[in-house]
């Protein structure tokens, strides 16, 4: 373990700012106060927790309390636990704060340590300093707003995640089924996040009996494969735009296709002259008008929004630290603190021809999905992790 901790400062010395402290909400003090680092041991085998994946334990393999909370300041950027087990595997937990950084910079940062830890010769260096060139500093919005864009928590607690998983046969009959003639050739992303759009809404008019005028999918979007001269992936910050599709459910259940339709309109429409248009002192007054409609729908109760994000083609499974990459990759488990995080995960699967959908809700709505028959007929729910080789057990 004393290997991995040498690389992982190693690695600081490059991400620098993330061994810093945040100030404000929107500044970064790179006073090299350093990270939370923790060491763990897990009294069984590896393989026996992959076998029989509990989604409840992924929260022991992070370095939080039992609430799922950090147990130091927020303004501590990156919190790393490292757990060993009795066959001699690895969990890696790693959480880092979103204001700063996104999925993006945390596979490049996490990429990079694996470099450092086997000795690569062409290590990856982060650009620091490109994004913020670009787009207007946080500090110049309102307050009221940017507690807003940071709160994606609901007030309830207690809910459950859940994990479904496509091969690549079902994904490729999800997109036969919601093809159309506007979207004659729908991207798994856009076919998987119209299906569970779709099965939420009619969840969530299940457990409440009542049909909301409107209903939105919101989607994180990486900026830097989407601008006029696309921004290399080790350019380091939180560069996510959230584009939102609208649907207007009936009474009857909502078409694979239309969400589809809506979805693929959307993403299409964060064309690289809108990204252009966000930069600069105009970007800012975007922003700050966006972000006012988002604080109104938020607060409308005939409006429903269902948020959603793809980790897919991000290089998740790419991290080596010298014994091979992982076997699996997950995120945090049930949220049972007094607040909640509702939403969608799409991740690719091992070896990457599948996809794993990770979903956050309260336990009405994932008592339904779980027997949804139109998630299972394509869906392995939690099925258990392939091991691809033996872990070895340790010497006597």
């Amino acid at each position: 373990m004393s290997h991995l901790k040498k690389s992982l400062s190693e690695t600081l010395t490059r991400f620098y700012p993330l061994a810093g402290r945040v100030k404000n909400f929107t500044s970064v003090d790179c006073n090299d106060e350093g990270v939370l680092y923790r060491e763990a041991r897990a009294n069984f085998r590896l393989p026996e927790y992959l076998e029989n994946p509990n989604l409840n334990l992924l929260n022991k393999f992070l370095a939080s309390d039992e609430d799922n909370h950090i147990p130091v300041d927020t303004d501590v950027m990156v919190v790393v636990q490292v757990t060993t087990f009795d066959c001699g595997g690895i969990v890696i937990g790693l959480r880092m704060l979103h204001r700063i950084v996104d999925a993006s910079t945390m596979t490049l940062f996490l990429n990079s340590w694996a470099e450092t830890s086997r000795g690569y010769e062409k290590i990856t260096y982060p650009d620091l300093t490109t994004a913020s060139h670009l787009f207007p500093s946080a500090d110049s919005l309102p307050s009221s707003l940017l507690s807003f864009v940071g709160d994606v928590y609901s007030p309830e607690s207690g809910f459950l995640t859940r994990r479904f998983v496509f091969d690549a046969s079902a994904i490729s009959a999800i997109k036969a089924r919601a093809t159309s003639e506007a979207v004659p050739n729908p991207t798994r992303v856009e076919a998987l996040t119209g299906l569970f759009w779709g099965r939420l809404i009619v969840a969530h008019k299940a457990t409440t009996g009542a049909l909301k005028n409107i209903s939105f999918a919101s989607h994180a979007v990486n900026l830097r494969r989407r601008m006029e001269l696309p921004l290399p992936n080790q350019t380091l910050g939180n560069l996510v735009w959230m584009v939102v599709a609208m649907f207007a459910p009936s009474d009857s259940d909502p078409e694979l296709h239309e969400l589809v339709e809506s979805v693929h309109d959307t993403f299409a429409n964060l064309s690289s002259e809108v990204i252009k248009e966000l930069q600069g002192e105009g970007g800012r007054e975007i922003v700050i008008n966006q972000s006012k409609e988002l604080l109104t729908v938020n607060e409308i109760e005939k409006i429903e929004v269902f948020r959603f994000t793809s980790w897919c083609n991000m290089g998740v499974y790419e991290s080596d630290f010298g014994w091979g990459k992982p076997v699996w990759v997950g995120i945090i488990g049930d949220h049972v603190g007094p607040k909640s995080k509702r939403g969608v995960l799409l991740m690719d699967s091992r070896p990457g021809d599948g996809v794993e959908v990770w979903i956050t809700d309260n336990k009405q709505v994932m008592a339904l999905l779980e027997k949804d028959s139109e998630i299972l007929a394509y869906a392995t729910t939690n099925p258990p992790i392939p091991i691809p080789i033996p872990i070895p057990t340790p010497t006597p």
